[in-house]
């Protein structure tokens, strides 16, 4: 049984619908930008329709159980979270962040495609077309597939698409005595050899272009190196110096004046739900810092029932 058979079978579609429909699904997607956070220019959001993102989420997984992600890869990760990829980093002394600039659009989608042949014994060459039609999009006048952001299939692409970048860096840098982990585009660096971090941003860039990643481009402004005598934060946490993950000092203040106003019945509906999201995070993230928060403002785990 072919992938696009496997595919039909799942979703209950007829073989022939499910042919016919990937055909036009490249341009199923609503486009639109937002800001990027440093306010320099913006990012291209493109969303597929619901039907798209239903076969995407199908396909993916049919494909899971097949492609190879290496364990350096954190984001989008079944039972691995932000917190997984802080802890990795929170005994060391020494941090460097980078990140990879116009990460998904960057990805070519033929390699994708060449992986998923090579890897999956149930894809066949008959698949091809339709694969790259349900998986990627096609903007506006253009006959060229490409990997969006909005996508639900596009970070398991993104993984599948850096294995060999991720083995082959992190084969290099453990014999250095560097951690090293990826969160989609964003690439963290620890160690406790003082000055060993500094031949990294090179290596990064001779292994992308040694491994074939030619598109794939280092954005410099975001290459920071920081060390126990700074803050450092990682994926949107921060490493203590006594190696601990913490939500941090303002996220905490946050949660405790958004706990107040809720007590007081200051937050509408969608600010609530807002904060039942940053409470369960932060039950996560810090149990003891929860289990405070419960006593102090006389609030239990109901809370998230509300």
């Amino acid at each position: 049984m072919s992938l696009i058979e496997q595919l039909s079978k799942r979703t209950n579609l007829p073989l022939d619908s499910i042919q016919k429909y990937a055909k036009t699904c490249p341009v199923r997607y609503k486009v639109y930008s937002i800001p990027k956070r440093n306010g320099k220019g913006f990012r291209v959001i493109a969303q597929p329709s619901a039907p798209v993102k239903a076969l995407q989420r199908e396909l993916v997984s049919i494909l899971e159980d097949y492609i190879l992600v290496h364990e350096c890869a954190m984001a989008y990760r079944e039972g691995v979270s932000i917190f997984d990829n802080a802890s990795k980093h929170k005994d060391n002394d020494y941090l460097l962040k980078m990140d990879f600039k116009d990460f998904f659009p960057s990805i070519d989608p033929a390699t994708v495609l060449g992986l998923i042949m090579s890897q999956c014994p149930v894809a066949e060459k008959s698949d091809t077309l339709y694969l790259l039609s349900i998986l990627c999009r096609k903007p506006r006048g253009s006959d060229r597939f490409i990997v969006s952001i909005g996508a639900p299939s596009s970070p398991f692409i993104s993984n599948a698409y850096m294995y060999v970048f991720d083995d082959i860096l992190s084969k290099l840098l453990v014999d250095k005595g560097i951690s090293y982990t990826r969160y989609a585009d964003d690439l963290t660096f620890s160690t406790r050899k003082k000055g060993a971090l500094f031949e990294v941003p090179a290596l990064v860039k001779k292994v992308l272009v040694d491994s074939g990643y030619r598109t794939i481009r280092v954005n410099e402004e975001k290459t920071v190196f920081s060390s126990k005598k700074h803050n450092r934060h990682v994926t949107g946490l921060v490493l203590t110096n006594d190696g601990r993950v913490s939500l941090g000092r303002s996220k905490k203040r946050e949660i405790r004046t958004l706990i107040f106003k809720y007590l007081h019945g200051e937050l509408s509906k969608p600010e609530v739900e807002s904060l039942k999201g940053l409470a369960s995070h932060a039950r996560h993230i810090e149990p003891e810092f929860w289990e405070r928060l419960k006593s102090k403002y006389g609030i239990d785990d109901s809370f998230f029932k509300l």
